[in-house]
């Protein structure tokens, strides 16, 4: 019989739970089930995309099934060896296979976006930069969405801590990645400012004898993140 989790370990579990989704992909054998998710269309990506961080890769690439259009471009190539297609002289948006160790990479390839969207993020929200007790969990968050990487060990060594890795690693984010980051950190100092001053409002509020006691919230809970 295993014991029940505690809150932080349940808390922590939640953190590093990966997600999966059931799709059909095709193969020698016929059409079966596989368990994909956008980590894995993300490192097995082609050669080309090497150098684009998870981040720019969700917002401006996906993953499509390939159609006859798609057939015909793969004919003179490897399918498997994960490579950007030729499109010249056509009017489809950009292509590339996956790598062979993909799922899908016999049924699947990338496209281009014809329209970048904005990655939604999904799961427990990027800390503050400045706390302490969660800069390990801000450092690897950043690191995952702007620094590219395959591997997990291509982020952080065996040898580093989180922190460390991002500093060493902070070169290989782009301009409009560093740009994000700070507009992260602005969301959460807009946040903390708004709580803030709700907080006075209510104290002042709350010393005004002229506003029924009824309209005053009792209780007022602080973001974590914040």
């Amino acid at each position: 019989m295993t014991n029940p989790l505690s809150e932080d370990q349940e808390e922590d579990s939640k953190e590093t739970e990966e997600q999966f989704l059931l799709e059909p992909t095709e193969t020698k054998n016929g059409n079966r089930y596989v368990m994909v998710n956008t980590r894995l269309d993300y490192q097995h990506r082609s050669k080309e995309l090497t150098t684009l961080c998870l981040y720019d890769f969700v917002g401006h690439l996906q993953k499509k099934v390939i159609d006859k259009s798609d057939r015909r471009l793969l004919k003179n190539v490897n399918e498997y060896e994960g490579k950007r297609l030729d499109t010249d002289g056509t009017k489809m948006n950009e292509r590339h296979t996956f790598q062979s160790a993909h799922p899908q990479s016999s049924s699947h390839i990338i496209i281009k976006r014809t329209t970048p969207v904005v990655p939604v993020l999904l799961g427990p929200q990027i800390p503050r930069r400045e706390r302490e007790e969660t800069h390990e969990r801000y450092c690897r968050a950043i690191l995952t969405l702007f620094v590219p990487w395959r591997t997990a060990q291509g982020l952080c060594a065996f040898n580093e801590t989180w922190c460390e890795a991002l500093e060493i690693r902070k070169s290989f984010m782009s301009s409009s990645s560093l740009k994000i980051i700070e507009n992260i950190q602005l969301l959460h100092e807009c946040k903390h400012d708004r709580g803030e001053h709700l907080q006075q409002v209510i104290a002042e509020a709350q010393n005004d004898s002229r506003i029924d006691p009824v309209l005053i919230p009792t209780c007022y809970g602080e973001d974590q993140n914040t």
